[in-house]
């Protein structure tokens, strides 16, 4: 997932005198409150800064002192992964938390403000579904015919099987997911010139390789807790790295997102979007797509010798569109660049009004 920020504060509801803000011990991770609305109803209000648990040092610390490391440690690749798996779990349980929080305060629904959020990490694949109140399966991931891409797959392809060789998991799973694999890599090493549309003035193959993986991996659903133990755990559903649960009866959702929520960011929105999870409340946001995976392919210009990277990923809507479109809200809110703190907060709360 990638990171991106701009202009422009996030909602300050407390301009609104409906709002109280609700203290909690997790409100160092995630600040939130209640929203009176004149219908009677009562919206909990969570905010979201960002989707990286590198901006959450007290929970990195906390999850440092969780597995017992000493601070003077010399911290590799292998122990900078458990520390942020750890500390993105106990962000995905102080969300949780204070969801359930503003539950027992009496909301009856649930407004996660992600305005103003540039992305971050692959954490955002646990936040959803800590939150939702049914499954969530995955968009289409394409991906670019190139080495960079080979060289992943065929990494995946040795950890389903090492699982295989070893009599681990589900042999049959695991058979089909070697099989997509390898036609995953075989596609990625299948030749596609794109210089040709500038000579006969049309391109006969694609750059992308769209029908085979998901953004979550070879699946585009697992449960909770699957495939523990597994060497390609990941491979087969990124987000069983993660610990988090599935329930049905949370509460009824809201996504509050504007121009400057992007990247990971939208990921969150879409993916609860295309599931039919929540209402998407705000403006167009900002349209980042899938970005870079593994630093990205850098690429030299012939000319200036500058290096720049291009996106090597396209994860595809339910409607096949490209997120880099941008996830546009189901309630549009109308934001303009001149408003003022308190005209952004009162426009959203005389759309937040007429919420059923």
């Amino acid at each position: 997932m990638g990171y991106k920020g701009r202009r422009k504060a996030w909602i300050d509801f407390s301009l609104l005198p409906q709002f109280s803000p609700l203290p909690t011990e997790d409100g160092v991770f995630f600040s939130g409150g209640l929203l009176k609305l004149p219908s009677g109803k009562t919206l909990g209000i969570v905010r979201i800064g960002v989707f990286s648990e590198k901006a959450y040092p007290e929970a990195c610390q906390q999850a440092v002192q969780e597995l017992n490391m000493p601070d003077n440690a010399n911290c590799g690749d292998e122990c900078a992964k458990k520390i942020e798996i750890r500390t993105a779990n106990l962000l995905t349980a102080a969300l949780t938390a204070s969801a359930e929080e503003l539950r027992r305060a009496g909301a009856a629904a649930l407004l996660v403000d992600i305005t103003h959020n540039g992305g971050g990490s692959d954490w955002v694949e646990a936040a959803p579904r800590a939150l939702s109140s049914k499954p969530l399966r995955d968009p289409r991931l394409a991906f670019i015919k190139n080495e960079h891409w080979t060289t992943q797959l065929e990494d995946a392809l040795k950890e389903v099987d090492t699982d295989l060789n070893n009599h681990r998991g589900p042999n049959q799973l695991l058979r089909n997911a070697a099989a997509t694999l390898e036609r995953a890599i075989a596609a990625s090493k299948r030749p596609c010139n794109p210089e040709e549309a500038w000579t006969t003035g049309k391109v006969d193959c694609s750059l992308l390789v769209k029908d085979l993986l998901f953004a979550s991996g070879v699946l585009s659903y697992a449960p909770p807790g699957s495939f523990t133990g597994l060497e390609s755990r990941t491979t087969l559903f990124h987000p069983a790295r993660y610990a988090y649960t599935e329930k049905r009866n949370r509460l009824p959702l809201y996504v509050l997102v504007d121009s400057d929520t992007w990247s990971a960011a939208e990921y969150f929105a879409a993916l609860l979007q295309d599931n039919k999870a929540a209402t998407i409340v705000g403006e167009l946001t900002g349209g980042a797509g899938c970005g870079y995976t593994n630093g990205g392919i850098p690429t030299e210009l012939k000319n200036s010798k500058a290096e720049i990277k291009m996106p090597d990923c396209v994860r595809l809507r339910a409607d096949g569109s490209d997120e880099v479109n941008g996830v546009t809200p189901d309630v549009p809110v109308p934001w303009a660049h001149r408003d003022s703190p308190f005209q952004r907060a009162q426009k959203l709360f005389n759309v937040l009004r007429s919420l059923r």
